[in-house]
């Protein structure tokens, strides 16, 4: 299986994961942030897609983080209250795991192919792993703590995710 074979399996996977997340959610904004993240795994595939036959296809980075911060805070002023069982936040840390070995998977992907432009898409692919696997800490600390979250200025130097 070539690289962009796996890619798209890998990514097909992680849309089916957040779908089951969305669908598992109590939440409304969890439920939104799952289905951006679905999404999110959707435009990797169709970049692997055509990266497997174009070597000029190319990623735009997301501002997933932005929209995902202000939902955050409109969830934690309604008072909306998060009910979430350990077995929930399993499944959020499982999702981080394999955001990150996608992200390893794309970097070390991206120092075998010979073409540059590929080259530069796996590693914007592999950065908004990256970001997602920060996203999914964030919800992790969110749901175990939501006010003391939103106070924390941890999620204020999102510029860092975007460099």
């Amino acid at each position: 299986m070539d690289i962009f074979d796996f890619a798209m399996k890998t990514e097909i996977e992680g849309i089916s994961f957040y779908k089951q997340l969305s669908l598992s959610a109590d939440n409304k904004g969890l439920k939104t942030i799952f289905n951006w993240l679905a999404e999110e795994e959707e435009k990797h595939y169709e970049v692997f897609k055509k990266m497997k036959t174009d070597e000029t296809a190319s990623y735009q980075a997301s501002l997933i983080l932005n929209k995902v911060k202000t939902l955050f805070e409109e969830i934690s002023e309604s008072n909306d209250i998060l009910d979430v069982n350990n077995n929930q936040v399993d499944l959020y840390k499982k999702a981080q795991d394999l955001e990150q070995k996608t992200k390893s998977f794309y970097e070390s992907k991206a120092q075998e192919v010979t073409n540059q432009k590929q080259k530069e898409t796996l590693l914007e692919i592999a950065k908004e792993e990256g970001r997602h696997y920060f996203l999914m800490e964030s919800i992790i600390n969110f749901v175990s703590r939501p006010k003391e979250w939103v106070e924390n200025s941890e999620f204020n130097h999102l510029e860092d995710y975007y460099e």
